[in-house]
């Protein structure tokens, strides 16, 4: 197997609505899950892609596991809201976030 056979992504599953193009061992950046904590295994079954076979629109019997890394915080976005000729700014900031999840491995179910 070449190098370049073997970065290739295989996996491609839904987590929240987001489609994640990935392979097992890799880390990805989600959704925030407010209701789990570091080191918790979750399981997806919207799989896709998995190696050579493509969902209509899911792929049966097959569930993604992944392993809560730690949860993150993105970079601060800033919002200006003016109002023209009234002497009115308004400066706020947002920090999204995020939770970085592992992907542990991909199991057929019963």
């Amino acid at each position: 197997m070449s190098k370049k056979e073997a970065s290739t992504p295989n996996l491609c599953f839904e987590i929240k609505n987001k489609q994640y193009l990935c392979k097992v061992g890799d880390q990805l950046i989600s959704d925030f899950f407010s209701d789990s904590k570091e080191g918790d295994e979750l399981a997806f079954q919207n799989v896709l892609l998995w190696e050579d076979k493509v969902g209509n629109p899911y792929i049966p019997k097959l569930e993604v596991k992944c392993k809560v890394v730690k949860h993150i915080k993105n970079k601060k976005l800033h919002i200006i809201h003016i109002i023209s000729q009234k002497r009115h700014r308004k400066r706020m900031g947002f920090r999204a976030k995020h939770t970085l999840l592992e992907v542990s491995e991909v199991k057929k179910l019963s």
